[in-house]
């Protein structure tokens, strides 16, 4: 079993020599394009039943310290007032409802395209908190097909930051790989690309029965046509959101990422979801034989050095985004993964994920 332990040891010691290796060029990619200008930007907030949250986003709005060309809020048939909010705030914006036939963020922001006349689109959830000048920092950013904008999910107490954590490790992970390759997801949270690329390449007919997926979907076109895409670390580009406050939104959330995930097929991604299954299983069977072996030094050597080297790995893009607090509990990971992982697993066959009130199946019927 020490042979066994060693080679695992190894292999990740290499895995993460990697992964340290596409962070660092990642972090170091430098761009000399043409930088973007707000008056060439429109932003888009699709949003829907988000009235408790909207208050919050108004006020980061009201507070920045340059706007772009235009301000586009598209109501999907919300029942909660939110639209009312909106109106009342006295926002220099447009606020339309969707139309009956329409519904879902992925058509919502297709309907709100059709009020753009800017070059450059942005994305934005209604449920986001962002610095006062977010939209100033913007203008440092050059000019690209798509612009893969950092979004942090914030949790407060041991359970949401577990849930922070396994977010952060994703977009982490999602860096270090696109420093190495391409990146492998996005969030449509906070994303940016040239609305000519988006109406050339964009294959909605092909995903439309998916009820989320905008960001993913999206991404995988630009790559497939070769289009210059960046990925962004700086926090003064980032957005932040509240993580899921049960483990039912917590699952449910998740299983729905992989939903759409599985639609896409992305290979990288697949590849990367099969190693990440086999290197947590491995370490997992190897601590529990150690520990029914009773081979307490092995173990502390084992799970100190497994430990170190997760910490060494996603240090610097946690203190990128200002999270260090939340990387300390990271450790707890390591344990926790494997028996998540097949949580999901078990129900991914029997649970339908739900977003916004609304199944797959029902947006299916209706569209």
């Amino acid at each position: 079993m020490v042979e066994i332990s060693c080679t695992f040891l190894l292999i990740y010691f290499l895995l993460s020599c990697l992964l340290l290796r596409g962070t660092k060029i990642q972090f170091s990619k430098q761009s000399t394009f043409e930088k973007i200008k707000l008056e060439d930007l429109t932003v888009i907030i699709p949003f829907r039943n988000e009235a408790k949250n909207l208050p919050r986003f108004i006020h980061c709005i009201k507070n920045q310290t340059k706007f772009p060309a235009g301000i586009i809020f598209i109501d999907d048939h919300s029942e909660d007032g939110g639209l009312m909010l909106l109106e009342a705030a006295e926002l220099n914006c447009f606020c339309e409802k969707m139309p009956e036939n329409l519904k879902g963020k992925k058509q919502a922001i297709r309907y709100g395209m059709l009020f753009v006349k800017t070059d450059y689109i942005l994305t934005l959830d209604s449920d986001l908190e962002f610095s006062n000048s977010y939209f100033e920092y913007l203008e440092k950013l050059s000019k690209c097909d798509l612009s893969i904008l950092p979004v942090v999910m914030k949790g407060v107490g041991f359970c949401e930051k577990i849930y922070e954590i396994d977010y952060a490790i994703s977009n982490a992970l999602n860096v270090a790989v696109a420093g190495l390759k391409r990146p492998y997801i996005a969030s449509g949270a906070n994303l940016l690309f040239k609305k000519s690329t988006f109406e050339r390449y964009d294959t909605f007919e092909k995903h439309q029965n998916v009820f989320s997926g905008d960001d993913v979907f999206l991404l995988k076109d630009f790559i497939e046509n070769n289009c210059s895409i960046q990925t962004i670390v700086n926090v003064e580009n980032s957005v932040s959101t509240n993580t899921p406050h049960t483990i039912s939104e917590f699952f449910n959330q998740r299983l729905r990422w992989i939903n759409k995930g599985n639609k896409v097929n992305d290979q990288l991604s697949n590849g990367l979801a099969i190693v990440a299954l086999v290197v947590h299983f491995s370490f997992i069977s190897i601590v529990f034989e150690e520990i029914f072996s009773q081979k307490w030094v092995a173990l502390f050597y084992f799970t100190t050095i497994k430990i170190m080297l997760d910490l060494l790995v996603f240090y610097a893009y946690f203190k990128k985004i200002e999270r260090i607090k939340t990387w300390f509990f990271l450790p707890l990971t390591s344990f926790i993964y494997p028996f998540y992982i097949l949580a999901l697993i078990l129900l991914i066959p029997i649970y339908k994920p739900k977003w916004k009130g609304r199944t797959s199946t029902l947006l299916r019927s209706r569209n």
